[in-house]
Parts: structure tokens; C-alpha cells; sequence
């Protein structure tokens, strides 16, 4: 795993090691283990998952499944997008045979931007925000709840609950922006043809 950065903060797409929650590998680890042609951990493209700390948390201490890296990539490009032109930005985890997933809600609050996750009514239910058709209908929603969502209390019941969590903006959006760009790498090398 990589250190965190010198301010503690960590926001990272890493790949289980085995599919075990247990074991992760970030995307930068496992391309320096690409260039220096060491043997590389098992692991699968649709077992993604994320190493987020921030204000002395660690939001993900159970690492759960985010779903396939290839969609996350795309998700996270748009989402620094949207967030350098001062949008709220949301990725929805990438897994399409469950009935209920997590988004996560990226809002402005300059100069940091709060993290949290949320859980759109039925009918949006399977909408990615990078849709063209039903995106601007998921943003819709969000834009009319943003506040409830961005300030809703931490769920200390349930331990994959992030409310609350805090980065500042800059540096939240280069992590986006970097694990998109390491993601695309990290297909290309090892799963060309899901590129």
C-alpha cells in the first residue's frame, strides 16, 4: 500500500489480492510491478475497491468491492471535471447485478470538498452519472438534494457509512484525476481488450 501523503490524507483505487478484503494493491504498486517485471499479485479488474483516509479516518476500514475498474475509471475523469468547474460531481459504484449500490457525492464546500454516499429513489437506481440519456436526470436529483445528502449525519451502525469526509479541493480532484489516468494504464497493460 502506499504511504499516506504528508498531510495524511489517502484517495486511491486499489484491486483486492486474491479477492480478499484483507488485501489491496494500488493502482501505482501495481504498475511499478508491471516496469519492474516482478510476478504480480492475483487479481481481478471487477474486484476494484478504494483507499480513502481523510481527517485522521480511515472511511473504508472494510474494504468492499466498488465493481469494475474500467467503469470507475471514466466515473472518477468526469467527476474532476465536474468538480474544477465547480459542480458537484457523483461516481456510482460499478457493479450492475445488485439491486441496491452506493454513489459517492463529491460537494464543494471550498476550499475542501466533502465526500459522502447516497442512494437515489428506484427509478434512478441504475444510472451512471457519465449517462448521456439519464445522467443530467441523476444530477437533477442530486442538485435538489444536495444539502440533505452533504450534511446528513455519519451511520455509526453501519461500518461502510461515509458522511461527512473531508479533502481539500485541489488535492481531491488531482487524486481523481490520477487514479482515472493510473485505472486506463493499469487496464491497458493487463486487460487490453476490456479498454
Amino acid at each position: 500500500m502506499i504511504d499516506l501523503d504528508h498531510s495524511g490524507q489517502q484517495f486511491e483505487l486499489a484491486l483486492l489480492i486474491d479477492g480478499s478484503i484483507d488485501r489491496t494493491i494500488a493502482m501505482s504498486d501495481l504498475l511499478d510491478c508491471i516496469d519492474r517485471g516482478d510476478e504480480l499479485p492475483s487479481v481481478r479488474n471487477d474486484h476494484t475497491t478504494l483507499l480513502f483516509r481523510s481527517g485522521g479516518r480511515n472511511w473504508m476500514p472494510t474494504q468492499w468491492v466498488l465493481g469494475g475498474l474500467a467503469g470507475l475509471a471514466g466515473q472518477f475523469g468526469a467527476a474532476a471535471e465536474r468538480l474544477r468547474d465547480g459542480r458537484s460531481a457523483v461516481v456510482r459504484c460499478a457493479i450492475d447485478d445488485m439491486p441496491n449500490v452506493d454513489y459517492l457525492l463529491f460537494a464543494l464546500s471550498p476550499p475542501e470538498i466533502t465526500v459522502s454516499i447516497f442512494h437515489p429513489p428506484a427509478e434512478l437506481r441504475f444510472v451512471y452519472p457519465t449517462s448521456p440519456a439519464w445522467g443530467p436526470k441523476l444530477y437533477d436529483y442530486v442538485d435538489a438534494h444536495l444539502d440533505e445528502f452533504s450534511g446528513r449525519a455519519l451511520d455509526s451502525e453501519n461500518p461502510n457509512d461515509i458522511a461527512g469526509a473531508t479533502m481539500p479541493a485541489e488535492q481531491l480532484i488531482e487524486a481523481l484525476d490520477l487514479q482515472a489516468t493510473l485505472a486506463r494504464d493499469v487496464i491497458m497493460r493487463l486487460w487490453p481488450s476490456e479498454d
